[in-house]
């Protein structure tokens, strides 16, 4: 037996001559052009990569001057409260001393008014006392709510 090859006619030349011509571009295209395409495609991509990375550490250094940058100014901040703080306290500290001394001065008083026989004169007195004590009272209130606000406005 044996084995022939069909006849190969003018159409089924042309057909067959033109697959090859199209696989010949095909192979050309993929082992040729995307090869070297291939190599460009990476090169691109690590440049982007390499850019993307440069970013994150800019980034990062302005984050980190950022916060050097609060940190200064917040500490100075809390620093001159501290400091606004203290001289509020001993501002407050004297209004209280002065308080107790007015609380003792008014007994005091009232013990050695009462042998007056003018009890008018002593209620006046002992009124005026007290006035003065709830002046000094409500300046510490003042004092007192003023800093708790002005440390709450900067924090």
């Amino acid at each position: 037996m044996t084995f022939s090859l069909p006849k190969v006619g003018r159409r089924n030349g042309i057909l067959f001559t033109t697959l090859l011509l199209i696989l010949a571009a095909f192979a050309y295209y993929f082992l040729v052009y995307v090869k070297t395409s291939e190599s460009r495609f990476i090169d691109r991509a690590y440049r982007v990569l390499d850019r993307k990375s440069e970013n994150i550490k800019n980034k990062y250094s302005g984050y980190q001057n950022y916060l050097a940058y609060i940190y200064k100014t917040v500490k100075g901040d809390i620093q001159s409260i501290l400091n606004e703080g203290q001289k509020q306290q001993s501002t407050i500290n004297w209004y209280q001393d002065q308080v107790i001394a007015l609380n003792d001065s008014s007994r005091v008083l009232q013990s050695k008014l009462s042998y007056f026989r003018n009890p008018a004169e002593t209620d006046r007195l002992v009124r005026a006392i007290d006035k003065r004590i709830d002046l000094y009272q409500e300046q510490i209130n003042k004092l007192q709510s003023s800093f708790s606000d002005r440390a709450n406005n900067r924090i």
